[in-house]
């Protein structure tokens, strides 16, 4: 049987490859894209968990892949540079202007009593 501590951290391991899969899901992949990022996140970090020999070597691949979804070249570098786009459910047209027209004016009389204000 299993130690439960291992299948704890496996848990917790898998349980936080979903937070960069959901950036790449709200960014727009396709569902297929995120599964096999996701896929790929977890046998890369199960495998630097098990080979502890290559774990040097694993981990700084698994860190760059993990955090490459929040840094993307649009919104993350933007960012950095003061000159972020906003994403698209953020813009908003422009607005509509409602104001009344203005009657018009058809007498004199009234024409005067504007001009009296």
């Amino acid at each position: 049987m299993a130690n439960p501590a291992l299948l704890a951290f496996f848990l917790v391991l898998a349980l936080l490859a979903l937070l960069p899969a959901r950036r790449l899901h709200l960014a727009g992949w396709s569902g297929r894209g995120v599964l096999v990022y996701y896929l790929a996140l977890l046998a890369l970090a199960f495998a630097a968990v098990e080979l502890r020999g290559l774990a040097r070597f694993l981990v700084p691949i698994l860190i760059v892949a993990y955090l490459a979804p929040f840094v993307t070249v649009d919104g993350g570098l933007g960012r950095l540079l003061g000159t972020r786009r906003a994403p698209e459910f953020e813009r908003r047209p422009p607005s509509k202007d409602v104001t009344p027209p203005t009657p018009l004016l058809d007498d004199g009389d009234r024409r005067d009593r504007a001009g009296e204000d």
